[in-house]
């Protein structure tokens, strides 16, 4: 559903064109689906058109509403101009009033950067997805083309009304798989939607040795993405096409400090620059040992690592204990029986702040 106004005012502005895109027969799977506008003919006429729009919803089985942000515009203005038209609370129907339905601009907000979206506009959305529309007309322009029309009646005028807003709703249908993506960087667990191919390490040749440089985990999406992307943030990358996407993370080789926290249970031992628990240190002499704090509770490990923002797998090394970020290593990983799910939805998660 898609609305079009004189302005932004509720109490001074009215509907005067609702586009709509509906399921023919609900109860038919194959029955197509019915694109209908419904134009108010003069600013009077409001309230019939909020009346023929009433009616629709109810022939509709629990209607839910899909639009481009409703939630912050189309549905509260409605809800407005439907009170002021003399509706009660009662009598507006609850998908205009609660957030039951879905509003695609709500959804996808939060992934604006990582899409790369120079703004949230619909148009905008669509040239992301490969849509390409032509628009004589914003919204805001066409409010004095409805005034001339109200007026005059011309139908070149009506024609540029009706076919505004029929790309918009239309539009709104094509826009629908840009869901994928938000999904995809939601961090939802949905094993109905994406399953793990496999995953890889790749290693590079340096000198006579292989050095293990990233690894690669693939899986498969149970929608298709609309086109082919590459989203990075200067570490990770996401490369994605058809229904098939591929996460690349770097190794890093280093050495790095697994903490205990209950330190007050451990000793540390300087001249291994480790800790050992009080079972085993009271055997040692007390000049060989110290109490452990915070700081020195640690075993240190030097190896192959991949950074992991929420602690997946285990032990848990970090480059210093107050480091946020922390990593395991590749050598305690087992590829083939490791859960790897939960760790790519955080990393995406990750991929997308």
């Amino acid at each position: 559903m898609d609305i079009e106004t004189t302005g932004f005012s509720r109490d001074r502005n009215i509907v005067y064109l609702i586009g709509l895109l509906f399921k023919t027969d609900i109860d038919v799977p194959d029955s197509g689906w019915t694109l209908r506008l419904m134009l108010a003919e003069k600013e009077s006429d409001e309230k019939e058109l909020l009346s023929s729009f009433l009616s629709f919803l109810a022939g509709r089985r629990d209607p839910r509403l899909i639009t481009f942000n409703g939630v912050r515009f189309d549905l509260p203005f409605l809800t407005a101009r439907l009170k002021h038209s003399g509706y009660d609370d009662n009598s507006i129907p609850s998908c205009l009033t609660e957030d039951s339905g879905l509003d695609i601009f709500r959804i996808i907000s939060p992934f604006k950067k990582i899409l790369g979206l120079e703004n949230l506009k619909q148009k905008t959305v669509e040239q992301f997805l490969g849509i390409d529309r032509e628009d004589q007309y914003n919204g805001g322009e066409l409010i004095n083309v409805f005034h001339a029309y109200a007026s005059s009646g011309n139908e070149i005028m009506k024609n540029l009304l009706l076919s505004h807003n029929h790309d918009d709703v239309l539009g709104m249908s094509e826009i629908l798989p840009i869901l994928c993506y938000a999904w995809l960087f939601s961090g939802q667990d949905n094993s109905d939607f994406l399953s793990i191919r496999d995953s890889k390490v790749v290693s590079n040749l340096s000198g006579t040795e292989e050095k293990p440089v990233e690894m690669v985990i693939s899986f498969e999406s149970k929608f298709p993405f609309s086109s082919d992307h590459v989203f990075d943030n200067g570490s990770v990358s996401l490369s994605v096409s058809g229904s098939s996407g591929k996460l690349h993370l770097p190794i890093v080789n280093d050495t790095l400090y697994h903490y205990f926290p209950d330190y007050k249970n451990y000793f540390y031992i300087p001249s291994m620059d480790t800790a050992i628990h009080k079972s085993v240190a009271q055997f040692m002499d007390n000049e060989d040992k110290k109490k452990a704090t915070a700081d020195s509770c640690y075993v240190k490990k030097t190896g192959y690592f991949i950074s992991q923002k929420e602690p997946v797998f285990s032990p848990v090394f970090k480059k210093c204990r107050k480091d946020k970020c922390s990593y395991f290593c590749i050598d305690d990983l087992d590829s083939e029986n490791a859960d790897l799910e939960p760790y790519l939805l955080t990393e995406l998660v990750q991929l997308a702040k």
